[in-house]
């Protein structure tokens, strides 16, 4: 917390001390400024990671502060506020009310009710979004509830209520509250055989149960009332038919199951909710999806308890969500695939290939139903109920089956105990209204793994985020950049007309100081993680080495690097060619790797990480790596190269970019017909981005890709050629330096040559490749930029370097896409055009003399240019 905010934070606590004075027990709204006061120290702490011991112990009081108990809430402030006041003196030595049980002697108070690996953090979030959301909740209660039950609206008002509750239902559980939860699914039952307007009275009293926990769980006492008590209660108030008189079972896993679905539910089912949530829901389940593939795709011959878990609550989220807009197929499916993952974890099964890629088939159908719920909802929101859904409830029925005769054989002849795995506890009531299905029971949310239970004395810097449309976003970053076009242009008049003026200069500088942090701030804005684009990559090697007979494990890391969301985009068509390609030429059979003395098993990896500048993503294998002479041979019989050219191993390399080339012995569905590695390349250079190639032979090759940050701004070196203007983006920037004559060479009578540091070094003259007019012609009267890019040099032959220079790229159009060297162009302060020079292929444009000396922009570029 910086100075700013601790001086408020201390005015805050100073605030309440003398406000403590003036406390009167007999008068309650003397209570009043102290929870004001509360209320501003919760705000100002709640985003501060070192103050949490402070927010926790405000969101603790303030939830006191609702109890109808004045003197045990007189009794709280005081000593709130006491610990307060030692707090901001030493930290250390202050003990807050909340504080005063610990987190076993506060289980040990709640019993079943509360989970024992809870999360602390999680909980103390639970309640400060429930706390306001609940007293919200009964007064839409009650505006609604007793509306005329034939009312247009009745039915959204019913399906709203039971969303909200399963809601709170799945939130509880996740955050170890297990009473809360348990006693909620208990009146999802209810309600699914009562309209809301029938049982107000017990919504209420259900309302109202909840904050009491709350509230004592805040207090570190024990609830008024334990969820067996309330659910009794519940159930004595309702006169409502049992679940063991219904003739389907929810939590029966099997065909016949589904077949009662069938002939109860129509053929078709209306999609309830709005289609901007159900939109953001849908990234959340591929979110989800994602994370359970990753799981699934994990080498191991066993996945391990937390993975298992991290795949439950995944599925288990989905099916909440699914459940909140009535998508029925998505519902019952994650259902029952959460069952047969709950008897996995209870050791009942094995999560072995076979089921895994069960599991696949389930994550390969959501994508599907997910797909056809988006165009339902833009068309009327009507779904048919999809074959695909009950084809698949049938082949992941023989795994419960299996689940249910292992738990069968295990079970001891005597009274089976209910099982408390992962801190879960069955319903304990005497009552024939059995759940639908038990998720408390279950344990099915328990987010706290071993390793966070470890941490739960610390505390989590929360971070929040707003969603806003892509479109919007975009119009947001193009208008920063015409800001800083324009920005840059009045700066450069201000300093040129009132130089002299000294408050017009530190304005000046001032505003270029805020442009600048504007537009990195809006530049990373565009930067989203790459690892979705490398998760799907996982998916395309398991399927691709199943299909070919190959064993091929993969493996990532740098996933959390990030790139811009427009290159990323356009990442992953020529990422997943390179990689089928890896799996597909690169890795071996599993006989013949055996021979070589290699594992069965090949190994292909994915690596992002930053460095000069750009992104760099690495795809490796360890497979047969490339054969020089063999792609050589193939390229002469293709007619790519004459046997006459005298071609580098790097170059070599680079034909199986070249259109038509394939060293395939037969053509597959996968590959072999000499398309698409040529599309690769275009397409990463459409990003200014470059492929290089590294292999050794039965060892394995290595595809890098470098790409910019962001295709949006280009950091510079503003330099003049004759009239024009060139910028040379830093990142391939080496050094500036003023030629002497014993440093320009002719080797061999070629081309003028820099001789430098032991390298002979090409020079390119910019004046001569783009008909530059009034350029200097000598090189020692001029200055050479050494720039470099995959290893390779060339000295740029300039006559002024001007200065540095951050700039919004401009295309250049369709019109010059095939020009060589450039990038693109900026609009320059003095309102001119400079055009942004592309490094990586004026480099080879240098080190192929004829290419360099052949190219010559059309009369019709020339025009357009201004040249």
């Amino acid at each position: 917390m910086d100075a700013k905010n601790f001086s408020k934070l201390k005015e805050l606590i100073d605030e309440l001390s003398l406000t403590t004075v003036l406390l009167d027990e007999d008068d309650p709204s003397s209570l009043e400024p102290i929870i004001a006061s509360c209320q501003s120290l919760q705000h100002l702490t709640q985003h501060h990671n070192s103050q949490q011991r402070l927010y926790a112990a405000c969101l603790a009081f303030l939830t006191a502060s609702k109890s109808h108990d004045a003197k045990a809430l007189f009794d709280q402030a005081k000593a709130f506020v006491t610990a307060a006041q030692d707090y901001i003196i030493d930290p250390s030595s202050a003990v807050f009310p909340n504080e005063h049980n610990t987190s076993t002697d506060k289980h040990i108070a709640w019993g079943d009710d509360l989970a024992k690996d809870y999360d602390e953090d999680l909980l103390l979030d639970f309640i400060a979004q429930y706390d306001q959301s609940l007293d919200e909740f009964e007064a839409d209660l009650l505006a609604n509830a007793y509306k005329p039950k034939a009312a247009s609206d009745s039915s959204d008002f019913n399906s709203s209520v039971r969303r909200y509750l399963h809601t709170l239902k799945g939130d509880s559980g996740t955050v170890g509250l297990i009473g809360i939860s348990r006693a909620t699914h208990i009146l999802e039952d209810i309600l699914s055989s009562h309209n809301v307007q029938d049982i107000v009275e017990q919504i209420l009293s259900y309302k109202s149960w909840v904050l009491s926990c709350l509230r004592a769980w805040s207090q570190s006492v024990a609830p008024v009332e334990t969820s067996d008590t309330f659910i009794d209660r519940l159930l004595s108030s309702c006169a409502t038919p049992t679940k063991a008189t219904s003739s389907c079972s929810e939590d029966k896993p099997s065909s016949d199951s589904m077949e009662c679905s069938s002939q109860n539910n129509p053929v078709t089912y209306r999609i309830e909710g709005d289609q901007e949530i159900l939109a953001e829901f849908t990234q959340e389940a591929d979110d989800h999806f994602n994370t359970v593939e990753e799981v699934l795709l994990e080498e191991s011959d066993s996945i391990d308890a937390d993975s298992v878990d991290t795949i439950f609550r995944s599925i288990h989220s989905v099916k909440g969500g699914a459940a909140f807009f009535n998508l029925q197929d998505i519902t019952e499916t994650s259902h029952v695939t959460e069952t047969v993952l709950d008897r996995v974890r209870q050791g009942e099964l094995t999560l072995d290939r076979a089921l895994r890629n069960v599991m696949l088939a389930y994550i390969d159908l959501q994508k599907q139903l997910f797909s056809e719920a988006r165009q339902a909802m833009a068309r009327d929101g009507v779904l048919v109920r999809a074959e695909r859904a009950a084809k698949y409830l049938k082949e992941i029925t023989r795994f419960t089956k299996e689940g249910e005769q292992h738990a069968a054989q295990s079970a001891a002849p005597t009274v089976v105990q209910p099982s408390t795995t992962n801190g879960a506890h069955p319903p304990k009531q005497a009552s024939s209204f059995e759940p639908l299905e038990d998720d408390a029971a279950q344990g099915f949310d328990q987010m706290s793994t071993e390793d966070s239970a470890s941490k739960k004395g610390g505390k989590v810097d929360i971070k929040t985020f707003v969603k806003v449309d892509t479109t919007r976003l975009d119009k947001l970053i193009e208008y920063i950049g015409e800001m800083m076009i324009s920005s840059s242009m009045l700066i450069r008049q201000s300093r040129d007309l009132l130089g002299s003026n000294e408050a017009v200069t530190k304005n000046a500088h001032q505003f270029e100081l805020i442009s600048r942090e504007l537009q990195s701030i809006g530049m990373s804005m565009r930067l989203i993680p790459i690892k979705g684009t490398l998760q799907k990559m996982s998916r395309l090697v398991w399927d691709t080495s199943k299909k070919i007979g190959k064993e091929v494990s993969f493996e990532m890391e740098g996933e959390d690097t990030e790139l811009d969301r427009a290159i990323i985009d356009k990442l992953a068509d020529p990422l997943m060619h390179m990689v089928r390609n890896s799996v597909d030429h690169g890795v071996e059979p599993p006989d013949v790797r055996e021979s070589k003395g290699k594992p069965r098993k090949g190994v292909v990896k994915i690596s992002a990480f930053h460095l000069g500048g750009n992104i760099h993503i690495q795809i490796r294998d360890d497979g047969k790596g490339l054969d020089p002479k063999v792609l050589l041979n193939k390229a002469i019989e293709k007619g790519i190269v004459s046997p006459n050219d005298n071609l580098s191993i790097a170059d070599i390399y680079q034909l199986i970019f070249a259109p038509g080339f394939s060293t395939a012995e037969k053509i597959t569905d996968v590959s072999g017909r000499g398309v698409g590695m040529d599309v690769v390349k275009r397409n990463i250079e459409s990003l200014r981005g470059r492929v290089e190639v590294e292999s050794t032979l039965g060892v394995g090759s290595t595809f890098t890709i470098q790409l910019p940050l962001t295709l949006a701004i280009v950091d510079g070196i503003e330099t003049r050629v004759g009239r024009e203007k060139f910028i040379i983006p830093t990142v391939s920037l080496v050094e500036f330096l003023k030629p002497t004559s014993e440093m320009i060479v002719r080797p061999f009578n070629s081309d003028e040559t820099l001789q430098f540091r032991g390298k002979f070094i090409p020079i390119l003259r910019l004046s001569e490749l783009y008909q530059v007019k009034g350029a200097n012609r000598n090189a020692l009267n001029g200055i050479l930029a050494i720039v470099s890019m995959a290893g390779k040099e060339v000295a740029l032959m300039l006559d002024e370097v001007i200065g540095t220079y951050s700039t919004v790229i401009k295309s250049l159009g369709e019109m010059f896409s095939g020009a060589k060297g450039l990038a693109g162009c900026a609009i320059m302060p003095d309102g001119n055009i400079g055009l942004i020079l592309d490094v990586g292929t004026l480099v080879d444009l240098a080190h192929s003399v004829k290419q360099a000396h052949n190219y010559r922009l059309t009369p019709q570029e020339e025009v357009s240019l201004g040249l």
